[in-house]
């Protein structure tokens, strides 16, 4: 048997990341959850995981900061990467640097729209 897809979810809302981490584990996936930029950073540096939803706006250190240093992180380097988004406006500023992530979605999200994006960025 396969194992399961390990994704970690980052997000400040906590209300997003249970929403989320329901629908992952209801399609098999193994969904491990970090708050904020730092604790995802730890979470990066001790294990692989096959996915990070990455949400862009978060106090602190915000989602672009974390995904330049996910980048530089040896162990992470190559983990693909989905941007959640807030924003309904000028998402063509997202498409500038598509080598850093793999794509984006805009919230609110369709629960299917979600799962259809996460499998066309990671094979099941």
């Amino acid at each position: 048997m396969a194992s399961k897809k390990r994704i970690l979810v980052v997000d400040d809302e906590e209300d997003i990341s249970k929403l989320l981490r329901l629908i992952l584990e209801d399609e098999g996936y193994e969904v491990y959850v970090a708050p904020n930029g730092p604790e995802a950073l730890a979470l990066l540096q001790k294990e692989l995981y096959d996915l990070v939803l990455l949400d862009l706006l978060m106090p602190g250190m915000d989602g672009w900061e974390v995904l330049k240093q996910l980048r530089t992180t040896a162990k992470a380097r190559q983990t693909p990467v989905i941007l959640l988004t807030g924003r309904t406006t000028n998402l063509d500023d997202l498409r500038q640097d598509m080598l850093q992530y793999s794509a984006y979605i805009t919230k609110p999200f369709q629960p299917d729209d979600l799962i259809a994006r996460i499998k066309q960025v990671v094979a099941p």
